[in-house]
């Protein structure tokens, strides 16, 4: 069973690129699949509009996935708190991954069930998780029964320190739930953690690992999105897009940026609000704070 991950930090157009990718013909873009069992606790919604709990979607397949078990939403939130961002730095000591999945007990094995029943609830040859956490897709990538490629999706450091300062509504939760804020330390830490894990984790194996640029899909969708196809060794079909516009069909995506409730045709433009709103001392700072990260991924002008 494929999955396509996509991973590294927030705000960094995950969402989009994962509602793109759905357009595809078999397959199926679910969200951030990570945050299920906390948006069910929750009472989140799809993007189809409709709770979880009755979306056509999700709704069978989370009751098929904890059929033989006695186990809810909240007790998989729980568990999954046992392998957390905070245990990143312990999975380069030997065996010491190894005991952090033991540590989760039944719950890799739900995971695992849900996986299954999505796929033959929706048809798909290929689910794409936008997730982001590298720590999760390990969790994943542990799972006999996946085989996982990893989407390394980045972003300039400066234009994530920037969204983060944005005060968004989450939109899965109602109007009154806001999306988290992040300072420009936050945001730094955030940024070198979640890009570092991923290429620790994921590297070192050429054919999983592909690295793309937020910037190059807005540049070129086409030419960004057929490479993508080829390293999942899927059809590549293009065939929502029609220049710089893209026509996006309804989607069950379980959670996400609020984009993912949106749908008909978008225009694929770069948000580059940062160069105009982003004080000069706050690109600075946050440039000084990830500026290897910033030239490794090729951001040294702006």
């Amino acid at each position: 069973m494929k999955v396509l991950y996509i991973g590294g930090a927030g705000r960094t157009g995950s969402t989009l690129l994962e509602r793109l990718l759905g357009q595809a013909d078999g397959v199926f873009a679910g969200g951030e699949m990570t945050f299920l069992w906390y948006a069910l606790v929750g009472g989140g919604r799809c993007s189809c509009q409709q709770a979880l709990t009755d979306c056509p979607v999700w709704s069978p397949v989370v009751s098929r996935a904890l059929a033989d078990t006695t186990l809810t939403p909240a007790d998989l939130v729980a568990l999954r708190g046992r392998y957390w961002s905070l245990h990143l730095p312990l999975m380069i000591v030997p065996g010491v991954h190894r005991a952090l999945l033991r540590r989760l007990g039944p719950y890799r094995e739900v995971v695992a069930r849900t996986y299954r029943e999505l796929r033959a609830e929706t048809d798909s040859r290929l689910i794409v998780d936008a997730s982001k956490e590298p720590h999760y897709s390990a969790i994943l990538d542990s799972l006999p029964d996946l085989e996982v490629y990893f989407l390394h999706l980045v972003r300039d450091p400066r234009a994530v320190a920037h969204s983060w300062s944005r005060r968004k509504v989450h939109g899965g939760f109602g109007p009154e739930h806001g999306m988290p804020l992040r300072g420009l330390v936050s945001s730094a830490v955030y940024y070198w953690v979640s890009n570092v894990a991923a290429e620790a984790i994921w590297r070192s194996r050429p054919d999983r690992y592909l690295r793309v640029r937020y910037e190059d899909l807005m540049a070129d969708p086409e030419g960004t999105l057929a490479s993508i196809w080829e390293f999942a060794g899927e059809p590549v079909d293009t065939s929502f897009l029609a220049g710089r516009r893209a026509t996006i069909g309804p989607l069950h995506t379980a959670w996400g940026n609020p984009n993912r409730f949106e749908r008909g045709e978008i225009e694929l433009q770069a948000d580059d609000e940062w160069r105009r709103e982003m004080t000069w001392w706050r690109r600075v700072i946050s440039a000084a704070l990830t500026w290897p990260l910033l030239w490794r991924y090729g951001y040294r002008e702006g």
